[in-house]
């Protein structure tokens, strides 16, 4: 019975000392599964960030375009006032009536 006893406690020790690196490398697997989405999760944070830096600036780069463009199509009009100005002021000139201005 005494030799029994021996041999299960040794089967017991024997087991132990097995299943002790076992359990060691599945709580550092579990350690570098934390890692590892931790990590995911920053890299994701940070393309959201820079996907939101870009949206930001290309609604500025938009919204300054928009407004160069008015200012063309404005002198852009102006000018084509000026000429059609100029144009009716000749056309009336040659028929020997007078445009009005006023002096300034």
């Amino acid at each position: 019975m005494f030799h029994v006893q021996g041999r299960e406690k040794a089967q017991t020790k024997k087991n132990a000392e097995m299943t002790a690196p076992v359990t060691e490398l599945n709580s550092l697997r579990e350690v570098v599964q934390k890692m590892q989405s931790e990590c995911q999760a920053q890299a994701d944070s940070a393309q959201s960030q820079r996907d939101r830096g870009m949206q930001l600036t290309l609604e500025g780069e938009t919204t300054l375009g928009n407004k160069a463009l008015t200012m063309v199509r404005r002198v852009a009009l102006q000018y084509l006032l000026e000429q059609e100005q100029q144009q009716y002021s000749m056309e009336l000139g040659l028929i020997g009536k007078a445009f009005y201005q006023q002096r300034i």
